[in-house]
């Protein structure tokens, strides 16, 4: 891999394409990709941080109620699903009651 395609990888991932997505639009292979990362440490570290950067621009979309907010959380929700997904409340077994068959004291 070139620098220039280092750059373009990068920047295409803090902008929200997955690395699939990016090899596809450069026209490179994973394996390119995993090879450069490991003879360029440099490299390998901003790949790692690309998507943290995407994702701390769409948590501030929707920390600062900008007009998109919704679309930025849509995307929250759909890419990080188990930090951002909506959330069902845990089943609590409720406890069985007994009940008596008699009236209480008074209404008789």
């Amino acid at each position: 891999m070139n620098r220039t395609q280092k750059q373009t990888l990068v920047r295409e991932m803090q902008n929200g394409m997955r690395l699939g997505e990016c090899c596809r639009l450069l026209g490179l292979t994973l394996e390119e990709v995993r090879a450069a990362e490991k003879t360029d440490k440099a490299f390998a570290r901003e790949t790692r941080r690309a998507p943290i950067v995407f994702k701390r621009y769409l948590v501030r979309i929707v920390a600062m109620g900008e007009s998109n907010w919704q679309s930025a959380a849509f995307i929250l929700e759909r890419r990080w699903p188990r930090q951002w997904g909506k959330r069902r409340p845990k089943e609590i077994p409720k406890p069985e009651m007994e009940f008596e068959d008699t009236d209480p004291p008074g209404l008789a």
